[in-house]
């Protein structure tokens, strides 16, 4: 189908598998142009990053940027996916949607990048919801970012079975939120949380988990430097043998 919106931004037709919500444009990776399938088999990650890119190259210039919808199911992935700058990929309720690596992910990559790569400092990259699961990949990371800056957040997500750290924000990131996380590590070393000389970060309402007395010792938040506003941290450690 394709879509009308008139007023401030947009006069012009949007393409086909585009829904409005309001004047925000909603993209659908299970819609035909995109083809995404969320059963756990095939892998979603290109048809999940074309829509992505087609949300930021609606949202290029506008004050407000674009969501892509992912509805439930699990989307394997063997590429990272990539959050541009004012686009926010949502996943829904609670492990609603799920984005996992799959067989073929590369190694010692992070399964989401907040931002795109050399392209400059980036604003208003968001994940929503649902559940990053690195599948134990070697060196994995669920989210990672060294450009993403004001209004760039990622909440209500929870991230899963990372071997290396569940979030890292390099140097160059400042003014991120990160908030209403679960982080279930996988890895004997590694971090829940890892900030690398970033400034005025928030954490609010996080858990860090440790699954097995071997991760009792991870650390669970790591700052190097910078300026980190913490609330509401609880980190705790099951041992289900």
């Amino acid at each position: 189908y394709d879509l009308h919106q008139s007023g401030t931004g947009y006069t012009t037709v949007l393409k086909t598998g585009i829904r409005v919500v309001g004047r925000t444009p909603y993209f659908n990776v299970k819609d035909s142009r995109y083809g995404a399938l969320g059963n756990n088999s095939a892998n979603d990650g290109p048809p999940i990053n074309r829509a992505l890119q087609d949300a930021a190259i609606t949202s290029s210039g506008a004050a407000q940027g674009a969501t892509v919808c992912l509805p439930p199911g699990t989307y394997l992935t063997n590429e990272q996916i990539v959050i541009p700058d004012k686009v926010i990929l949502d996943l829904g309720a609670r492990s609603s949607a799920i984005i996992k690596a799959g067989a073929s992910f590369p190694t010692s990559t992070p399964v989401v990048r907040l931002g795109e790569s050399g392209a400059g400092n980036q604003h208003g990259a968001v994940l929503r919801g649902g559940q990053i699961n690195c599948n134990s990949v070697a060196g994995s990371q669920g989210v990672y970012s060294n450009n993403a800056q004001e209004n760039s957040t990622v909440e209500r997500t929870v991230i899963t079975n990372y071997i290396d750290k569940g979030i890292y924000l390099d140097s160059g990131c400042q003014n991120v939120a990160l908030r209403h996380l679960e982080l279930h590590g996988a890895g004997t070393t590694c971090y829940g949380i890892d900030l690398n000389g970033v400034p005025n970060i928030l954490l609010h309402d996080i858990t860090v988990n440790s699954e097995t007395s071997e991760q009792s010792t991870n650390p669970g938040i790591r700052v190097n430097g910078g300026s980190v506003w913490m609330t509401k941290i609880h980190a705790e450690y099951h041992n289900d043998g």
